[in-house]
């Protein structure tokens, strides 16, 4: 999966300015069961003229702040990749938010081959449209990837609270930091920024 790391277009592709630009590719990414990133591109090679922003690298040869952002969020990826990739993808499902103020997002509600549920999932309710990744591993573990489906820019923030089937627990990476949880009656609550990356394990 391609990560765009420049600006280009005159505008109508925007210079990523942030970790959370980065992330939130990557999140993207996982949603639909990606299992490596490049970035697009790597050195300036464009001049402004020609509608390109600099990438990571300058054209003089020095390191910008999106290669910055970059080096921190594979570190971040870098930290559970092993667990990720011992998942097999599974399809894709999408949460439609009814919360007030929620930006709408048709083409979701037409996304080709989405899955209409989960037999793990009893129920979710998120307050913002969200791509949910479905995985399983070779210990027959399911793992759920979420994707916010808002540009980070715009600084919107996700709650999402799921009930899972037949769970006690969970392992949770968020942004590349485990937690063990416990889940009481398989409910699961955290609020994730627009450009976070969010993986749950339910156990029990």
């Amino acid at each position: 999966d391609y990560l765009q790391t420049v600006g280009y277009g005159m505008g109508e592709h925007r210079l990523p300015n942030s970790e959370a630009d980065i992330r939130w590719q990557v999140s993207f990414g996982m949603a639909f069961g990606a299992s490596g990133f490049e970035c697009f591109t790597y050195n300036s090679v464009k001049s402004a003229a020609d509608g390109w922003t600099s990438a990571m690298i300058t054209s003089g040869g020095k390191i910008t702040p999106l290669y910055t952002y970059c080096k921190t969020v594979f570190s971040e990826v870098r930290a559970w990749e092993e667990v990720y990739l011992s998942f097999k993808y599974d399809g894709t499902m999408v949460s439609i938010s009814d919360y007030v103020g929620s930006q709408s997002h048709e083409e979701l509600e037409n996304l080709s081959y989405k899955l209409d549920g989960h037999e793990r999932i009893k129920n979710i309710s998120t307050t913002r449209d969200t791509l949910i990744g479905t995985f399983k591993d070779a210990n027959g573990y399911d793992g759920f990837s979420f994707c916010t489906y808002n540009d980070p820019y715009y600084q919107k923030y996700n709650v999402i609270d799921v009930t899972f089937n037949d769970a006690t627990g969970a392992l949770v990476y968020h942004n590349g930091v485990k937690e063990v949880i416990e889940l009481q009656n398989g409910k699961f609550n955290r609020e994730i920024a627009a450009g976070d990356t969010l993986f749950v394990i339910p156990t029990k």
